[in-house]
């Protein structure tokens, strides 16, 4: 390398026998870089993909009820990975809350989260459990919250007809 004015320095030819080792690790972090970000731009340009098309909208419009996701949301979701997240999610959602209400009134939240969230099953098992409410095609209208609960019921111990109204319940809820 050969320096010139104001500090820089620009490449001199080399003979073959000679290599340029700080040039070479310019080049490999230039590409290295590229690489990255053209892994970005491919990364960034699938999710757009990603979408539900616009024709779709009438379908997508049955995923809630109120504002809250239901059955047919639920067997929209294409794999297990992404119902595990959202079972993940909405348990941590719920923690979340809960906590920041019994720490505003210093009380304990475990009573009431046994009531929303079947604590004692791991998510595979509460995915299962929530593939199974939602195979029965009544159960479509109803929020994955309402599901939660009566699934919580059902782990803790409820009886058939208990779990039977509990469904009955939001079922007539969900439809009006």
């Amino acid at each position: 390398m050969v320096p010139l004015n104001g500090g820089r320095f620009y490449l001199q030819k080399q003979p073959e026998s000679h290599y340029n080792l700080q040039s070479a690790t310019r080049i490999s972090a230039k590409v290295s870089f590229m690489r990255r970000f053209l892994l970005c731009l491919l990364l960034a340009f699938n999710a757009t993909g990603q979408s539900v098309p616009n024709g779709n909208a009438d379908i997508t419009a049955t995923w809630r009820t109120g504002s809250d996701w239901n059955g047919r949301f639920w067997k929209s979701l294409a794999s297990d990975g992404e119902k595990n997240a959202f079972v993940m999610g909405y348990t941590n959602a719920v923690h979340d809350t809960l906590f920041g209400i019994a720490a505003s009134l210093k009380a304990d939240y475990s009573p009431v989260l046994k009531l929303l969230i079947p604590a004692s099953l791991t998510v595979a098992e509460t995915v299962t459990a929530l593939n199974r409410f939602y195979d029965v095609p009544e159960n479509g209208p109803i929020a994955v919250a309402g599901a939660m609960k009566v699934i919580a019921q059902r782990v803790s111990g409820a009886d058939d007809a208990t779990i039977q109204k509990a469904t009955a319940d939001l079922r007539s809820a969900s439809t009006k």
